[in-house]
This record gives C-alpha cells, structure tokens and sequence, in this order.
C-alpha cells in the first residue's frame, strides 16, 4: 500500500527499494523486494503536500522531489478539472531524502 495521488516512481537496485512519491497526502514510500516475489514497506515517510515528481540519483542514493504552495482557489476556476489558486510567491521547495 502507498499513499494517496502516486505520480512518480523509481527503483534503486542498490538498495533494492522501490520508491513512491504521493503527493496527495504528502507522502514517500518505500518498499524492500526482499525475493522477486516478497515486497514490504519499509518505511512511509511525510514530505509535503503536492510533493509528487521525483528524482533518483544513482550516485548518492537520495531521492528529489518539489512542491509549491497555491492561494485560495479564484471563483471562476474552470471546471471538473480540480482547481488550484496561484502560487504563492518564494514558496518553491526541493525536498531532498536520504540515508
């Protein structure tokens, strides 16, 4: 199980975790393959609201995601798609994991 909104993935074959970023809720997990065919989650770690495009580097191991934060949604936002308000001015953030 992971979080709400999965967006990206990745998988560190040094590690061998396979690694996903929710940013409905916030979220990163991580899931050990312990056998080809036995998975367990290692670890759901909280990162922020809209945190969900994520980067691997191969040479360090740690994982890069961003976010930003968004103002009051403008009344005349355009349907169904979900509405979001501007973004907020020096909100911008990289969040960086590792070990």
């Amino acid at each position: 199980p992971t979080g709400a909104g999965v967006d990206t993935v990745a998988f560190n074959p040094k590690t061998m975790e396979a690694i996903a970023t929710e940013g409905g809720d916030g979220t990163m997990t991580f899931i050990k393959e312990k056998s080809p065919t036995s998975f367990v989650v290692e670890q759901t770690l909280p990162t922020k609201a809209g945190a969900r495009t994520m980067v691997l580097d191969d040479k360090t191991g740690h994982v890069f995601t961003q976010t930003l934060e968004y103002g009051p949604v403008p009344a005349d936002a355009p349907a169904p798609r979900p509405a979001r308000g501007p973004a907020v001015p020096g909100s911008f953030t990289i969040i960086e994991v590792g070990r």
